[in-house]
């Protein structure tokens, strides 16, 4: 089963690397790749680090979101 989420492409608009992430998160550049590829599940406390580092909302990790859905920065602080 492949576990879908937009770790590539918001990694790649920022213009870092894999291995960026992965010190980032404290992984291994390999387990970086395996969830990057959806081959392996994201832990939860890791969606919580890459939502912080990417400045997005946990949700927007596995989904595109439209501006007008886009969560404002209070209720981004609420949660």
């Amino acid at each position: 089963m492949k576990h879908e989420n937009r770790l590539r492409e918001l990694r790649l608009s920022k213009g870092w690397n894999q291995q960026r992430i992965a010190d980032r998160i404290g992984v291994s550049q390999v387990m970086c790749s395996k969830y990057e590829n959806g081959l392996v599940p994201l832990p939860g406390h890791l969606i919580s680090a890459l939502a912080r580092i990417f400045e997005v909302t946990p949700k927007e990790l596995f989904v595109e979101i439209t501006p007008a859905e886009k969560t404002s920065a209070r209720e981004t602080a609420l949660v």
